[in-house]
């Protein structure tokens, strides 16, 4: 979990040297929605097998594991769009800068979700 939260600062930290305090935001943002996401995958039901399953996956790779569950994205159908983050932002919805928050913010989505639902499976063993 200490090595998680290192590499994410680390990310955030670079976004915040190099000027790029939008892409910071973008990226607090989609850490934020990913541990939240992550938070949501098991239910107090989920027997222990499918833990130890989901954990070898994740530190596999494995395909079926990473596509059995999904991180954060940006769309209508997940309740968050790039409007939504543009606003968050202080952004307009056109604005040159929001390709770059909207993949600040699903880099940091994506890698919070896997390490979050990683350490919440490691908890639960």
């Amino acid at each position: 979990m200490f090595a998680e939260t290192l590499t994410l600062a680390s990310q955030l930290a670079t976004y915040a040297s190099l000027g790029q305090a939008t892409l910071g935001h973008a990226a607090a943002l989609g850490a934020g929605h990913g541990q939240d996401a992550a938070r949501q995958v098991f239910d107090g039901n989920t027997p222990e097998h499918t833990y130890r399953l989901v954990l070898r996956g994740i530190e596999d790779g494995d395909p079926a594991i990473m596509d059995a569950y999904q991180a954060p994205v940006l769309s209508a159908g997940s309740g968050y769009t790039e409007t939504d983050l543009a606003g968050d932002l202080g952004l307009a919805p056109g604005d040159e800068a929001l390709p770059g928050a909207v993949t600040a913010y699903l880099d940091a989505a994506g890698e919070s979700f896997w390490h979050e639902t990683a350490r919440i499976v490691r908890e639960h063993l």
